[in-house]
């Protein structure tokens, strides 16, 4: 064993089951701290990020019930020494195998008072949203969520970025990122973001993003409208309507 600092301590992976780990991390006592694993995988066999996203969620208890776009809400990009990386972060209550039956942990709901549209049924929330909504009118079916994060989440860029290219659109830069409109939430200022793909990876039913991000003390709150294009342009009012609802506590 190789002492990293005093609390990390690093395993060579030994074990047959286990030859594509490249290291085990123990934080704490065995079996009683967090543990980080390290593999080394290359080509095919390392997978794609949603793959990945995919077989964690069922180690962690959770449903593999969520398509390409959705899985794209739980991973951002970073970079690594470097290099570029994804960081993924989800919760659950951890596989069924390992410990008893529990209920997944929900949110605990939006920080702020709003009035729904007519139409918009609450529904509720995956574990990354404080609020959501189904909008459905005959064949055509839309979604609302509500993110609520800590410090700046992200910032404006990366995540503008990010639902471009959850509707296959390429990466804008930050002069262009600043210059897009805005609207007033509870007094404060919020950059509306409208993005439409029509590449063809991209869904008809999920190709247009109508949101609004908004940076205020210490939190970051995500809004977003996604559906057909034309059924998500129909909502667009509602939709600035239900944003100038919002009354924050405090």
């Amino acid at each position: 064993m190789a002492i990293i600092d005093s609390k990390l301590h690093e395993v060579a992976a030994k074990d047959p089951k286990n030859k594509l780990r490249f290291a085990t991390i123990h934080t704490g006592p065995k079996g009683k701290a967090p543990e980080l694993t390290v593999s080394a995988l290359q080509g095919a066999q390392a997978g794609s990020p949603p793959a990945n996203v995919r077989r964690w969620r069922v180690q962690l208890g959770l449903k593999d019930n969520l398509g390409e776009l959705d899985l794209e809400d739980f991973y951002r990009d970073e970079t690594v020494g470097g290099l570029p990386a994804i960081v993924v972060d989800m919760i659950g209550p951890g596989s069924a195998e390992k410990m008893r039956p529990m209920e997944e942990p929900g949110p605990a709901g939006p920080a702020f008072k709003f009035e729904a549209p007519k139409g918009w049924k609450e529904v509720p929330p995956n574990q990354f949203s404080s609020l959501s909504f189904l909008i459905v009118e005959k064949d055509k079916k839309a979604i609302v969520t509500v993110s609520e994060l800590q410090g700046d989440g992200g910032g404006l860029l990366e995540n503008v970025n990010r639902w471009r290219k959850q509707v296959g659109l390429g990466p804008i830069d930050a002069t262009q990122a600043d210059a897009l409109p805005e609207i007033v939430i509870d007094s404060l200022k919020a950059k509306l973001v409208d993005v439409t793909g029509t590449g063809p990876n991209v869904p008809p039913e999920r190709n247009r993003i109508l949101g609004a991000v908004l940076l205020r003390a210490n939190q970051a709150v995500f809004f977003k409208l996604t559906g057909p294009r034309d059924f998500v342009g129909q909502q667009q009012s509602a939709f600035e309507t239900f944003l100038k609802s919002i009354r924050f506590g405090g």
